[in-house]
């Protein structure tokens, strides 16, 4: 078998590979967002009507079933990479896009349950990875020959700006949102402008460059540096010839009386 025929049937088997390790990532990514609902109902103590909420006990449990699937992912991805090779890996998309993909539900899942938003300074390095998985995969997103055989919903945009809410070091937010307007216009249910906006105006209310106040005029973010707990976009709508989308910051201050605030705006998203 000649080198580049040899070369040619690696590349193939690792392709296949890749494409179990898509498969499985989506089931656990599916169990992730589950988790974050439940949890939030959970901690929050709020649920629709006719729902059981599940106990912490319980869902802490299915976290850490969650954590031990990620990292059992984590063992057979590797092996993946060792036949690659390193060259080959770094300009390897599919390996690109479900690194991140699987980078944002480590730190989503092991977060499901925390109440102090300072846990996720705990995952400085995940974010660094995002941030180089989107650094190395996003300009190949313009070759067809290497994504046309790989098919993953959303490829970049989903981490990054997952990664831009929760991230608490300036710098990586800073790259996660500016990679962002590189990444398609729509990928699966996102939209990069919407993404972009709600993680820009997160930004400039958690870093008290903008000032939040409450339709009752009892709360106001001003100067302050918060960390919201949960950001809840809901979907985009056109109005008056503009792309509007109604954004909820929850925030926990377990030292006041009401110990969660709902903060609620509608955004302009700029087209």
């Amino acid at each position: 078998m000649s080198q580049s025929v040899h070369a040619e049937y690696l590349r193939r088997q690792i392709f296949d590979r890749l494409e179990i390790a898509r498969d499985s990532l989506h089931q656990i990514m599916a169990a992730t967002r589950a988790l974050r609902v439940c949890a939030f109902r959970a901690l929050v103590g709020s649920s629709p009507a006719n729902t059981a909420v599940t106990s912490l006990e319980s869902l802490r449990h299915d976290r850490d079933q969650i954590v031990l699937k990620l990292e059992a992912w984590k063992i057979a991805f590797r092996r993946i990479q060792g036949s690659l090779g390193p060259q080959l890996w770094c300009s390897c998309f599919p390996a690109s896009v479900l690194w991140a993909h699987f980078s944002i539900a480590k730190v989503y899942t092991e977060t499901s349950l925390g109440l102090s938003q300072e846990c996720y300074a705990d995952h400085h390095e995940t974010f660094e990875e995002i941030v180089e998985a989107a650094k190395n995969g996003l300009p190949q997103m313009l070759e067809e020959t290497k994504t046309a055989s790989f098919s993953f919903e959303a490829c970049f945009l989903t981490p990054l700006y997952l990664g831009a809410l929760k991230c608490r070091e300036p710098i990586l937010r800073n790259l996660m949102l500016h990679y962002m307007h590189f990444t398609k216009a729509k990928e699966g249910l996102w939209h990069r402008s919407e993404c972009i906006r709600v993680a820009t105006r997160v930004m400039e209310l958690e870093q008290g460059r903008s000032e939040f106040i409450s339709a009752d005029d009892d709360f106001r973010s001003s100067g302050a540096f918060i960390h919201f707990h949960d950001v809840m976009a809901e979907l985009n709508y056109r109005s008056e010839g503009k792309t509007m989308v109604d954004v909820t910051y929850v925030l926990y201050r377990p030292c006041e009386g009401r110990s969660w605030r709902y903060m609620k705006e509608t955004l302009v998203v700029n087209e």
